[in-house]
């Protein structure tokens, strides 16, 4: 499902219904389950075009670090623009 961009058009009324980012995404992932959290959040956040910032549960922060690095990796291979 297309959610940015024209993502519905009616020819007879001639109109469009254009879908466009909204801002942030703040991600709270928790310690019971980082990664499919972190996965899910931010799969969101690309769909949708939307900046995300994370701020881990403290006891999960490493795990989530790593899979950020590999979610980060695989997207700048697939042609995600790198980060700063």
């Amino acid at each position: 499902m297309k959610v940015v961009g024209i993502i519905g058009e009616d020819k007879e009324k001639e109109t469009m219904d254009i879908g466009v980012p909204v801002g942030v995404i703040v991600a709270l992932p928790p310690s019971t389950n980082p990664v499919s959290t972190t996965i899910y959040k931010t799969l969101l956040a690309i769909k949708s075009g939307n900046a995300i910032v994370f701020s881990p549960h403290p006891k999960a922060k490493k795990t989530i670090a790593k899979v950020l690095d590999i979610l980060i990796r695989a997207a700048e291979q697939r042609g995600m623009p790198p980060g700063p």
